[in-house]
């Protein structure tokens, strides 16, 4: 649909996002469920390393497709922002010392105040730097983007912090 949606201006916001998730979703029983069991029976270090194996696949991956012409228009290292989704929602579901440390980090006003000033800043200057970006840095960018919005989801989900209390 994403090639679809370029003669469509008004669509083409919304499309572009329909490619990854539909990979994520189609890849998620298959790779992720086994990660995240193999990550919980190994340890935190060797969950870090998975994770930023993931994210390398992800961007070798489109890299490698982006001389294909329909496929350029997959995004699939755009995907690599749901790893930081299914992260923080493995630990939130876990409730094990790194989530009461993010917790308790939460609770910081200055950590709050912060967090609330990178996530509006990241909203207001990414469609400028993004128009004129090339699709690799838009990539890292989107990637950074969900890291950043799952910080802010995490101290929103955390008890007595100041997004939970704004949110």
């Amino acid at each position: 649909l994403t090639p679809l949606s370029t003669a469509f201006t008004l669509l083409r916001a919304t499309f572009w996002s329909l490619s990854p998730e539909i990979l994520f979703y189609v890849v998620f029983p298959f790779f992720v469920v086994p990660l995240i069991v193999i990550g919980k029976r190994w340890g935190k270090i060797v969950t870090v390393v998975i994770i930023i194996c993931v994210v390398k696949i992800l961007f070798d991956l489109d890299h490698a497709l982006i001389p294909i012409g329909s496929f350029q228009t997959i995004n699939i290292a755009r995907s690599s922002g749901f790893v930081a989704g299914v992260v923080l929602g493995t630990l939130y579901q876990s409730k094990n010392k790194i989530w009461n440390f993010i917790e308790s980090f939460s609770k910081n006003k200055f950590y709050s105040i912060f967090l609330i000033i990178v996530f509006f800043l990241m909203q207001s200057l990414g469609d400028g730097i993004r128009q004129e970006a090339t699709l690799q840095f838009n990539n890292i960018f989107y990637l950074i983007s969900s890291i950043i919005i799952s910080i802010f989801i995490a101290a929103a989900l955390s008890r007595g912090s100041v997004i939970q209390k704004i949110m």
